[in-house]
Protein backbone atom coordinates (compact mmCIF):
# COMPACT_ATOMS: atom_id res chain seq x y z
CA UNK A 1 0.00 0.00 0.00
CA UNK A 2 1.44 3.35 -1.06
CA UNK A 3 1.67 6.65 0.71
CA UNK A 4 -1.66 8.49 0.76
CA UNK A 5 -0.82 12.16 0.22
CA UNK A 6 -4.43 13.24 0.85
CA UNK A 7 -4.45 11.63 4.27
CA UNK A 8 -1.07 13.19 5.02
CA UNK A 9 -2.23 16.63 3.83
CA UNK A 10 -5.33 16.72 5.99
CA UNK A 11 -3.78 15.02 9.03
CA UNK A 12 -1.47 18.02 9.48
CA UNK A 13 -3.82 21.00 9.63
CA UNK A 14 -1.26 23.26 11.30
CA UNK A 15 1.11 22.97 8.32
CA UNK A 16 -1.62 23.40 5.70
CA UNK A 17 -3.66 26.35 6.85
CA UNK A 18 -5.81 28.26 4.34
CA UNK A 19 -3.12 30.98 4.31
CA UNK A 20 -0.40 28.45 3.42
CA UNK A 21 -2.60 27.02 0.68
CA UNK A 22 -3.18 30.55 -0.69
CA UNK A 23 0.58 31.16 -0.75
CA UNK A 24 1.20 27.83 -2.50
CA UNK A 25 -1.46 28.70 -5.08
CA UNK A 26 0.05 32.15 -5.64
CA UNK A 27 3.44 30.55 -6.28
CA UNK A 28 1.90 28.05 -8.67
CA UNK A 29 0.09 30.85 -10.49
CA UNK A 30 3.34 32.83 -10.88
CA UNK A 31 5.13 29.77 -12.29
CA UNK A 32 2.20 29.13 -14.61
CA UNK A 33 2.31 32.73 -15.89
CA UNK A 34 6.03 32.41 -16.66
CA UNK A 35 5.48 29.12 -18.47
CA UNK A 36 2.60 30.60 -20.49
CA UNK A 37 4.77 33.56 -21.54
CA UNK A 38 7.61 31.28 -22.64
CA UNK A 39 5.19 29.09 -24.55
CA UNK A 40 3.56 32.12 -26.22
CA UNK A 41 6.99 33.34 -27.39
CA UNK A 42 7.77 29.88 -28.73
CA UNK A 43 4.49 29.88 -30.68
CA UNK A 44 5.29 33.29 -32.19
CA UNK A 45 8.74 32.06 -33.24
CA UNK A 46 7.23 28.92 -34.80
CA UNK A 47 4.69 30.98 -36.75
CA UNK A 48 7.51 33.12 -38.17
CA UNK A 49 9.56 30.06 -39.10
CA UNK A 50 6.60 28.50 -40.90
CA UNK A 51 5.89 31.73 -42.78
CA UNK A 52 9.55 31.96 -43.84
CA UNK A 53 9.61 28.34 -44.97
CA UNK A 54 6.47 28.77 -47.06
CA UNK A 55 7.50 32.09 -48.61
CA UNK A 56 8.51 31.67 -52.28
CA UNK A 57 11.77 33.59 -51.77
CA UNK A 58 12.79 31.22 -48.97
CA UNK A 59 15.98 29.35 -49.80
CA UNK A 60 17.54 26.39 -48.03
CA UNK A 61 21.10 25.50 -48.92
CA UNK A 62 22.94 22.21 -48.81
CA UNK A 63 23.31 19.04 -50.85
CA UNK A 64 19.90 17.72 -49.80
CA UNK A 65 18.24 20.70 -51.50
CA UNK A 66 20.26 20.80 -54.73
CA UNK A 67 17.35 21.10 -57.12
CA UNK A 68 14.50 23.59 -57.00
CA UNK A 69 11.88 20.86 -56.56
CA UNK A 70 13.86 19.21 -53.77
CA UNK A 71 14.17 22.62 -52.11
CA UNK A 72 10.43 23.19 -52.41
CA UNK A 73 9.63 19.71 -51.08
CA UNK A 74 12.08 20.19 -48.22
CA UNK A 75 10.60 23.56 -47.27
CA UNK A 76 7.09 22.14 -47.39
CA UNK A 77 8.07 19.15 -45.23
CA UNK A 78 9.84 21.37 -42.71
CA UNK A 79 6.84 23.70 -42.59
CA UNK A 80 4.52 20.72 -42.03
CA UNK A 81 6.66 19.40 -39.17
CA UNK A 82 6.92 22.86 -37.61
CA UNK A 83 3.14 23.35 -37.96
CA UNK A 84 2.57 20.05 -36.14
CA UNK A 85 4.88 21.21 -33.36
CA UNK A 86 2.99 24.50 -33.22
CA UNK A 87 -0.32 22.62 -32.97
CA UNK A 88 0.98 20.62 -29.99
CA UNK A 89 2.29 23.80 -28.35
CA UNK A 90 -1.13 25.39 -28.74
CA UNK A 91 -2.78 22.30 -27.21
CA UNK A 92 -0.37 22.63 -24.29
CA UNK A 93 -1.21 26.32 -23.90
CA UNK A 94 -4.92 25.46 -23.88
CA UNK A 95 -4.24 22.98 -21.08
CA UNK A 96 -2.37 25.69 -19.17
CA UNK A 97 -5.37 28.01 -19.54
CA UNK A 98 -7.56 25.26 -18.06
CA UNK A 99 -5.19 24.95 -15.10
CA UNK A 100 -5.24 28.73 -14.72
CA UNK A 101 -9.06 28.71 -14.67
CA UNK A 102 -9.03 25.94 -12.07
CA UNK A 103 -6.62 27.99 -9.97
CA UNK A 104 -9.04 30.92 -10.13
CA UNK A 105 -11.88 28.69 -8.97
CA UNK A 106 -9.84 27.32 -6.06
CA UNK A 107 -8.56 30.76 -5.06
CA UNK A 108 -12.07 32.20 -5.18
CA UNK A 109 -13.29 29.38 -2.99
CA UNK A 110 -10.65 30.13 -0.34
CA UNK A 111 -11.33 33.87 -0.45
CA UNK A 112 -15.00 33.30 0.34
CA UNK A 113 -14.15 31.30 3.48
Amino acid sequence: MGWDWKLSLWSRPSRFSPERVRLLLQGAKARLALRKNRLRQSVITAEREIAALLAPESELTGAAFASASARETGRTDLARVRAEQLYHQLEHEEALHSVDALHGTITGSFQRH
